[in-house]
């Protein structure tokens, strides 16, 4: 205990930013970023980045650092996180909130959800893409438009294997948007289409939310895929989306929501064994988090059985 006090008194020379205390004092406690990435349940290229300063921590980010780390609270005082953690959630979003992705001139970026009444009476309709007057059907070629949203959905993923999360989000928002528009518009078996790729583009929003570091836009995106899928009646993804979502409540500690989203996933009637291995696995993380070493096992066991199942 001696030499840890010691060496938390010994990093109060690294200048005052969050990034540099934390790996100072990762470095301190003789972890590795790989190690310290995996005991915090981020991704090594998310907790380089939060250290060197190229992206704000979460909340939750800057409490699990701190717990980790033994900080009693330095950590979060530093990154001013009770400031932060005052900001409504946007995991408790519905259907009756529009989402905004503001821009800044220095590129950088942030995603709101915001109520639509306040969306109406701020003016800001035309931003948040509703419609507030006029009942005109509008003629589209859904099939050609999908071709290209198809495109432009496989670029942005190949974008965001070559840079930085928060490059990409902005783009899969806005094709989220546009879609949503796209899919008021059309109706029988183009909806159906319209409808999964929308889901796909928001369970991609999501990912690249959390990569980001923004844990309640992550479950947002996320449980709007859910509802999306659900629409296009695109089981796989919905169990896709769901298994997403028990991982977000894993890494923020909530083995309960873990073990109940997971079982859902399992629920769905048309999924590969792969993505019902993935959510019993899921599952098993959920009961160990919870303490309960048998539900875990049990769990476990239907993983291993899945590969197994007739596809």
């Amino acid at each position: 205990m001696g030499n840890r006090r010691r060496a938390v008194r010994q990093v109060s020379s690294v200048p005052e930013t969050f990034g540099s205390r934390v790996r100072a004092m990762r470095v301190a406690e003789g972890l590795s970023l790989s190690e310290f990435a995996r005991r915090l349940y981020y991704s090594k290229g998310h907790v380089s980045r939060v250290e060197t300063g190229a992206q704000a921590p979460s909340p939750e980010f800057v409490r699990k650092c701190d717990a980790l780390l033994g900080a009693a609270g330095e950590l979060i005082e530093l990154a001013g996180e009770a400031e932060r953690a005052s900001r409504p959630i946007a995991a408790g979003a519905t259907e009756e909130e529009v989402w905004v992705m503001t821009m800044m001139p220095d590129g950088g970026g942030a995603f709101n959800p915001v109520a639509r009444r306040d969306v109406l009476l701020g003016g800001m309709a035309v931003i948040a893409g509703l419609k507030v007057s006029g009942t005109g059907v509008v003629a589209v070629d859904a099939e050609a438009q999908l071709i290209q949203h198809r495109r432009l959905f496989d670029a942005a993923r190949d974008l965001g294997q070559a840079s930085s999360p928060d490059v990409v989000l902005p783009m899969v928002v806005g094709q989220a948007q546009a879609l949503r528009t796209l899919a008021a518009q059309v109706g029988g078996r183009a909806l159906a289409k319209v409808a999964s790729l929308a889901a796909r583009t928001a369970e991609y929003a999501g990912w690249m939310a959390q990569e980001s570091g923004d844990d309640e836009a992550a479950a947002w995106w996320t449980a709007r895929a859910v509802r999306v899928s659900g629409v296009a009646g695109d089981d796989f993804l919905s169990s896709y989306a769901l298994v997403r979502q028990a991982l977000i409540a894993m890494y923020q500690g909530d083995g309960a929501e873990t073990v109940a989203l997971a079982r859902q996933a399992q629920e769905r009637k048309t999924v590969p064994a792969r993505v019902l291995g993935l959510a019993a696995q899921r599952e098993a993380q959920g009961h160990a988090l919870a303490g309960d070493p048998d539900g875990c096992m049990r769990a476990l066991d239907r993983a291993r059985a899945c590969p197994r199942r007739a596809r």
